[in-house]
């Protein structure tokens, strides 16, 4: 039998065998963009200004994704109806609404949405006008994520970004000004550390976002990705790059402005308005299993993480592959996928690592009872408690419940040496039940 934390599981089944519930959240990836950003390291395709050559590649592309969908194992669309559809890219918002109809066409057919279903699309200002976006919201999106970055043109330009603060300011328009829209629930992402980013200009951005309208703001901290332009021009933490107690400094703004503002914490890089927490979101963080397709997409279904090729031959011949064998989905996940642990102190690490990077933490009154790894892993982390920072760490009692969750902003800051404390601890404690 599973247990929350899959403590009890005894065996690991690889396959589409559904015997428990689906997975009923999805990733599609539309890989199109005009340029490459700078600190970008996603498998995407350049496909430039020009219309039409937007279009010509997304039809080649919408026709192989389609291939894909009906050469894997479908879903339970009655009794277990999909609760989040995301396109992440790239930049979706390049695909001809059309196609992107097209697509969640078949998701509804072979998945099935569930009635309130979060349907979110990645777009990029400069990207869609007020017609493009109400096809996009006839097709059925009602949520937008948009790749903002920086309210600063310099810090645009030098990120490599294809639009400008004037493209932000009409996209926030065409988003907020028109009643056709007013039931979209609206996501800005913010990235912080970039070149030539001072305090002044972030907390600048922060303001902007928090005033924009946005029901929800994600912040993510620059990372120099191997093989980028930003890997081969800078070394981390030198100019033009923000120093790593700036970009510190940046972190801990983001919570002020943004908390000031009254957008919740609920998890390291993400801020939202009540009602407005992003279910994407927290499927990641909660471990939840996902289907995934497209150009260098991941899965994780049957407790197995799968990811397709990231370049578009290789993509295209793994299609044809998945195809024409009789067993292609699960000789795929045999093959290239990997393993999860489906139970014992592996899975339950990982569960902690995720949980205490979010607002709720780890309840170790659950925790206790599930069994003796359990119950040891509660014990350690009250000593974690009390051995880190209290500016890092609280304990909570909810009820009869006991909480332990790590402090916004520096328990967040310092998310990673606390849970490597929280770890130990745990590691401590092991040699008990060897």
């Amino acid at each position: 039998c599973h247990t929350k934390f899959g403590l009890a599981h005894p065996h690991r089944r690889v396959g589409h065998d559904f015997r428990d519930a689906p997975p009923n959240f999805r990733v599609v990836h539309l890989p199109f963009c005009r340029r490459r950003c700078f600190y970008c390291d996603f498998p995407i395709q350049v496909v430039g200004e020009r219309a039409s050559s937007v279009d010509a590649a997304a039809e080649r592309y919408v026709a192989l994704l389609l291939r894909e969908m009906a050469a894997s194992p479908a879903g339970d669309p009655v009794q277990s109806p999909l609760t989040s559809l995301y396109f992440g890219g790239g930049t979706p918002s390049l695909t001809p609404p059309r196609l992107l109809s097209r697509v969640i066409s078949k998701v509804r057919e072979r998945y099935g949405l569930a009635d309130g279903a979060e349907c979110t699309l990645e777009m990029d200002p400069g990207t869609f006008d007020d017609d493009k976006l109400l096809r996009f919201v006839d097709a059925g999106v009602n949520r937008i994520s948009l790749g903002v970055q920086a309210f600063d043109q310099e810090v645009l330009s030098a990120a490599g970004r294809a639009h400008g603060v004037r493209d932000v300011e009409a996209a926030l328009e065409v988003l907020f000004k028109r009643s056709e829209f007013a039931h979209l629930s609206v996501s800005i992402d913010l990235i912080s550390g970039l070149p030539h980013q001072s305090r002044a200009s972030w907390l600048d951005s922060l303001r902007r976002a928090a005033a924009s309208g946005a029901h929800h703001v994600s912040v993510y901290d620059l990372q120099v990705e191997q093989g980028t332009a930003f890997d081969r021009w800078y070394a981390a933490g030198s100019l033009p790059l923000p120093t790593d107690e700036l970009a510190a400094q940046m972190f801990c703004d983001a919570s002020s402005v943004l908390g000031g503002a009254g957008f919740d914490h609920y998890e390291v890089s993400s801020y939202a308005r009540p009602g407005h927490r992003s279910r994407h979101n927290r499927a990641y963080w909660k471990n939840a299993p996902f289907w995934g397709f497209g150009l260098g997409a991941t899965s994780h279904v049957r407790t197995v993480r799968m990811a397709r090729p990231r370049k578009m031959r290789e993509y295209e011949a793994w299609v044809g592959g998945l195809e024409s064998s009789p067993r292609g989905y699960d000789e795929a996940q045999e093959t290239i996928g990997v393993c999860e642990p489906d139970g014992g102190i592996e899975a339950l690490q990982t569960q902690l690592m995720l949980a205490l990077r979010t607002d709720e933490g780890v309840n170790l009154t659950e925790l206790a009872v599930i069994g003796e790894l359990g119950a040891l892993a509660a014990v350690a982390c009250r000593e974690a408690a009390r051995e880190l920072p209290k500016e890092w760490v609280e304990t909570l009692g909810c009820g009869k419940q006991e909480i332990v969750r790590l402090k916004d902003p520096h328990g967040y800051l310092f998310s990673n040496d606390a849970i490597s404390t929280v770890l130990a601890r745990i590691d401590d404690h092991m040699p008990s039940v060897a």
